[in-house]
């Protein structure tokens, strides 16, 4: 703590893309946040314009995700000590992918808390498997420079992913059909 090593970006960039695992851990995630994006920053719209949902619907949708993701953590250690780390993070994350097309089958309450609750589960693990990754995998030096290039391919895979949706509804006008478009497209293509 006394004289932590100084890492510069540069030295961090260029040890990610040179190491393989990383290289292809950073790449799956950026496409991967992409795909989610396309149809996650749409669905508040989603709820609340097309489905009508009251502000208190909105809240149980939300509140069912984030119940079940609070009540997963704690299982998740046990998962990895019984599958391993990478396959984990891999059920995680084909759990999450084809979820928001599932939202086309029924508009009901019920079904939209069952789904949001599976999705809570889902992102619960893998964000635990890829903190693990991150944390478990780096050198302390590293952890900061390797975080914050994380935030910067999120950020930017956000931004590309919600105007790849916003495009999309644009052709749409909006519909609800344009709304399950994205959904397809975005579970599809995880």
């Amino acid at each position: 703590w006394d004289n932590p090593k100084v890492v510069s970006m540069p030295e961090v960039f260029t040890k990610l893309i040179s190491d393989p695992s990383h290289r292809l851990l950073f790449g799956f995630l950026f496409i991967f946040y992409i795909l989610v994006y396309i149809s996650s920053s749409y669905t508040a719209p989603y709820f609340l314009a097309k489905l009508k949902f009251n502000y208190g619907q909105y809240m149980l949708a939300l509140s069912s995700f984030l119940l079940a993701k609070v009540l997963t953590l704690p299982f998740v250690d046990a998962f990895i000590q019984r599958w391993t780390l990478k396959k984990v993070f891999v059920f995680a994350a084909l759990g999450v992918s084809p979820l928001p097309a599932l939202w086309m089958l029924s508009s009901q309450l019920w079904w939209i808390c069952l789904l949001q609750g599976l999705s809570g589960v889902f992102w619960g693990t893998f964000e635990v498997c890829l903190a693990l990754i991150f944390f478990g995998q780096l050198n302390q030096d590293e952890k900061i420079p390797v975080l914050t290039f994380f935030n910067l391919f999120s950020s930017t895979a956000m931004i590309a992913g919600t105007l790849i949706g916003g495009q999309i509804l644009a052709i749409y006008h909006e519909d609800v059909g344009g709304y399950y478009f994205i959904f397809i497209v975005s579970a599809m293509a995880r």
